[in-house]
């Protein structure tokens, strides 16, 4: 099969990452073996998050996300954090409190885990999924008790606690030009012009073959150029960060839906490619059989990502392979 996307990757200066499942890496060999030879980035799937991570407010368990940047290290790959806030899924224990404790435990969370995997991390989502479709800010704990100025606090505590890792506002359905993309464009403007610690921006880039019940259909690759364009003018690093594509509402046979996916993933990352800020590009998952798409999202057939349910590389492989190898 020639050199690996990781090595591609690498000769482009660039990341080509995937979502780990923690105990996976104990369980299959395969999987654990596809992670260390084709990706040179990695993301916990879930053992980062706040209800992972910190069940209740006196507890914080790290043992998992410990396993996690270890492995890292040890296969010489960089870490993405996710994620120090996460508004819409904060832990129960988090949503009863006031404005004050609110702040205090944020506070308190951050320091300790940012504080912990300190010079360990490549970039921190520090902000997820903050904004609706109609672009307004979500109903959640964070914006109704300490209000949108929780984006600052974050930030700004991210960075006092690790000055090396760079900070991400990732977002989902924001990929094109629309009106989530519009205000999380206008609020990243108005939090670089206020020299609040921004380094970059990510673009979830979850989408689906068809008219997918579950997600958004396939955005035209010239408008997420154009949204791209934007947020790159801002000196902002551009990453996507979990990309998948759903193929279960998609039209023609399987093999037929399969290269219609490795078309996306092939045109998205060649023009990726011409984005001078562009450094990484997320999978969320390593293969097929343990892609959250079937296992939790949807419970139908599916096919996402590069490798499929036995780890054999798909056509969406070779796609991004080539791309890799040739360029434009």
């Amino acid at each position: 099969m020639g050199q690996s996307l990781r090595e591609l990757a690498n000769k482009r200066g660039i990341y080509i990452g995937a979502a780990v499942n923690v105990d996976l890496l104990a369980k299959d060999r395969e999987y654990k073996g596809l992670l260390q030879k084709e990706f040179n980035m990695v993301v916990p799937e879930n053992v980062m998050k706040w209800k992972h991570i910190r069940p209740d407010k006196n507890t914080f368990s790290f043992e998992k996300a410990d396993e996690l940047v270890a492995f890292a290290e040890g296969n010489k790959m960089v870490v993405r954090g996710h994620t120090l806030v996460w508004g819409t899924e904060m832990p129960d224990w988090f949503v009863q409190l006031n404005s004050e404790e609110m702040y205090k435990s944020l506070e308190e969370h951050i320091n300790k885990v940012a504080g912990r995997y300190k010079k360990k991390i490549y970039a921190w989502d520090v902000i997820n999924e903050a904004l609706t479709d109609e672009g307004e800010f979500n109903n959640d704990c964070l914006t109704r008790t300490i209000g949108p100025k929780y984006l600052e606090l974050s930030l700004k505590l991210a960075r006092e606690t690790d000055p090396n890792a760079k900070l991400f506002w990732n977002e989902w359905g924001a990929d094109c030009l629309n009106k989530r993309s519009d205000k999380f464009y206008e609020l990243v403007k108005e939090l670089l012009s206020k020299k609040i610690p921004l380094d970059g921006v990510g673009f979830q880039m979850h989408t689906g073959l068809g008219r997918p019940k579950t997600t958004t259909p396939l955005p035209d690759v010239e408008n997420v150029r154009k949204n791209f364009e934007r947020f790159e003018k801002l000196g902002l690093e551009i990453h996507i960060t979990e990309m998948d594509v759903q193929i279960q509402d998609g039209q023609g046979s399987w093999n037929e839906r399969l290269d219609q996916e490795a078309d996306f993933y092939r045109d998205i990352l060649k023009m990726t490619l011409d984005i001078s800020n562009f450094k990484a590009i997320v999978l969320w998952g390593v293969n097929d059989k343990y892609s959250w798409i079937s296992n939790w999202l949807t419970h139908n057939e599916d096919a996402p990502l590069l490798f499929d349910k036995n780890n054999k590389p798909k056509p969406a492989y070779f796609a991004i392979k080539e791309v890799l190898e040739k360029g434009k």
